[in-house]
């Protein structure tokens, strides 16, 4: 970039002021700084990764001998953890050297970075602008939940970019403590703070957002108003869409406990299960709601009186059966059947497949879930299966109206919006026996890469291999998934895991 010095030469003041056009211009030449990424994230490790930047400057000026420059490599945060008491970013100097060759000593986050190269003897500066996004092996990634031995053990995938992946095995080795046998692993993500629940045995443990630890200081009982010996979890979600904003809570007595996550030191109190009039009834560990919107229905299922319920946008926490405003089919919020899987999709459906217990029959429950506590009848079908074999896991795509569920050893795609051809099946394991099938919603309010946002799009299966070795025998792989039923299309497969249990993706923020 060219730069002019302009230099006032003579200014006549009378009693009126004539411009006579009469400068000096110094030409002081152009200045350009080459070898910085611009356009894409630097991402490595906090405390352990190296940043090397060599860059090249060129300049007009000072075209031959040593050029009167500094240089400044500046790294500033805009999380709130990093506000000073004027609550304005703090930056931090990493370097003043030419070539950046650094590890980052910072928290893990998001920072950019300024590279400031001075001219001492015209106090000229140039300034280049990158991004950087430093990780710890726990900060964001799948975890695997694992069980060696009887005892839960934890693996991690991180990928650091759309092709290279970082394995981290058993991270809870090094521990003391022990869950005892796991159940299972869920992740509630909310702006202010998530869940990371992992429900064993023992109890239910949120695990450290910085370091991945489980132990007595996270156990979820201290989130109990009572303070309970041990609470144990079935499933955890956070309805962000309501104006009234809900942490749900289910045990494994399918009780229902809700805290308004906005409230510092809020607490899940009394068990919210209970009808206007006094009636308790068992919740399934499943939740529907929108994504988006405003004044939106929260849905859970009473396993008591085989029916839908609804939280209304209050702060009651009273529910009531499903309400309807209209809608293609026609069902009833009793449904009189037993609740299988219920989950949420991107674009504002609830679907819950449930069994009939007369016949055993499975039927496909889909309803739009809008603004204002309207719900519409959207789909109903029997779930067309090819044979009876036992359903184990189930998935709804966040986009597409497709139904995934596994049996022992084999995958299953059902079209929705094709009921009557039967589910085909499209991935067959043998010798293993598949224990988690997922399908990831990444969530708009944390900013992905075009790579990173199409996990949404992928069917993560995890199983273990019959007979081997349960510290290596888990595995783990991702498939992309096409429209129109094209074949899946294998995208990473990781092996040597410990014994699978459950798979959930951790998103990157608290």
């Amino acid at each position: 970039m060219k730069k002019w010095l302009i230099i006032l030469g003579v200014m006549l003041w009378t009693s009126c002021f004539d411009d006579k056009g009469n400068y000096d211009y110094i030409d002081l030449g152009e200045l350009t700084v080459d070898g910085i990424i611009t356009d894409s994230w630097y991402e490595l490790f906090a405390n352990e990764d190296t940043l090397k930047i060599p860059v090249e400057i060129s300049s007009s000026r000072y075209a031959n001998g040593e050029r009167p420059y500094t240089y400044e490599w500046k790294f500033m945060s805009l999380n709130n953890e990093t506000l000073d008491k004027e609550d304005n970013p703090i930056d931090y100097t990493l370097s003043r050297e030419k070539d950046l060759n650094s590890v980052i000593k910072l928290n893990a986050g998001e920072y950019f970075g300024f590279f400031v190269v001075t001219d001492t003897i015209l106090g000229l500066q140039e300034k280049v602008d990158f991004f950087v996004r430093l990780k710890t092996k726990t900060s964001e990634g799948w975890m695997i939940l694992c069980e060696v031995d009887g005892e839960a053990r934890l693996d991690w995938v991180m990928n650091m970019t759309e092709s290279e992946d970082r394995v981290f095995r058993d991270i809870w080795k090094d521990s003391d403590f022990k869950l005892g046998k796991p159940l299972g692993i869920a992740s509630a993500y909310y702006l202010n703070g998530s869940n990371r629940y992992v429900f064993t045995e023992r109890g239910t443990y949120n695990i450290d957002k910085d370091d991945g630890h489980v132990g007595e200081d996270n156990d979820v009982r201290w989130f109990f108003g009572d303070k309970p010996d041990v609470v144990f979890g079935l499933g955890t979600e956070k309805a962000i869409q309501r104006s009234y904003y809900m942490d749900l809570f289910v045990t494994r007595d399918h009780d229902l406990y809700v805290r308004n996550p906005l409230i510092v030191g809020s607490i899940y109190g009394f068990p919210v299960n209970y009808t206007s009039d006094g009636q308790r009834f068992d919740v399934a560990p499943f939740f529907g709601h929108t994504y988006g919107g405003y004044g939106a229905s929260v849905i859970v299922y009473d396993e008591t009186n085989k029916r839908f319920m609804e939280f209304d946008d209050d702060d009651k926490n009273i529910p009531h059966p499903l309400t309807f405003s209209g809608g293609k089919v026609d069902f009833q919020a009793k449904t009189g059947r037993d609740m299988v899987y219920m989950n949420w999709t991107k674009d504002g459906y609830t679907f819950a497949v449930l069994e009939d217990p007369v016949d055993g029959e499975m039927y496909v429950y889909g309803i739009h879930v809008e603004n204002n506590g309207r719900n519409f009848r959207q789909y109903y079908m029997k779930l067309n299966r090819p044979n009876r074999d036992k359903i184990v896991h189930i998935a709804f795509h966040s986009v597409y109206r497709y139904l995934f569920y596994s049996t022992e050893n084999a995958v299953y795609q059902f079209d929705m919006d094709a009921p009557n051809i039967p589910a085909e099946k499209i991935l067959s394991f043998p010798g293993e026996t598949i224990t988690a099938l997922k399908i990831n919603k990444m969530l708009a309010w944390v900013v992905y890469q075009p790579w990173e946002k199409a996990r949404e799009n992928q069917l993560v299966v995890g199983s273990y291999i019959n007979g081997k070795e349960e510290s290596k025998c888990g595995v783990m792989r991702i498939y992309d998934v096409p429209g129109l039923m094209a074949p899946l299309e294998k995208k990473k497969e990781y092996t040597e895991l410990g014994k699978v249990v459950d798979i959930v993706y951790r998103e990157r923020g608290k």
